[in-house]
């Protein structure tokens, strides 16, 4: 299945749930970004951009994804700066590189 919403698209495997959502602005000047969120389980609605709400129930073998758009004006910031294609590796996944483990 292919969900799409606010000029993003995420092809959704069997057996996951997907949303992209578009929070409203609440402070002055702020522009609301698009968010992706990809599990492989029920994703609970009260949930926050970066899975607050949903990462402090997970369990053993469940994933949870998120895209955030920072937005074109971020990418000449160091933090989102070209540096070829990331790697990744099973200890990137650990709990304790997680923010709540």
């Amino acid at each position: 299945m292919r969900l799409s919403a606010h000029g993003l698209s995420v092809e959704v495997p069997p057996g996951w749930e997907a949303r992209i959502l578009r929070r409203t602005a609440v402070a002055f000047g702020e522009q609301a970004r698009p968010v992706v969120h990809l599990a492989n389980f029920a994703l609970p609605e009260g949930r926050g951009d970066f899975g607050a709400g949903v990462v402090e129930h997970m369990r053993s073998g469940e994933v949870f994804v998120v895209l955030f758009d920072y937005g074109t004006a971020s990418a000449h910031q160091l933090l989102f700066r070209h540096v070829g294609l990331p790697t990744l590796a099973i200890a990137d996944f650990s709990p304790r590189r997680l923010q709540r483990t």
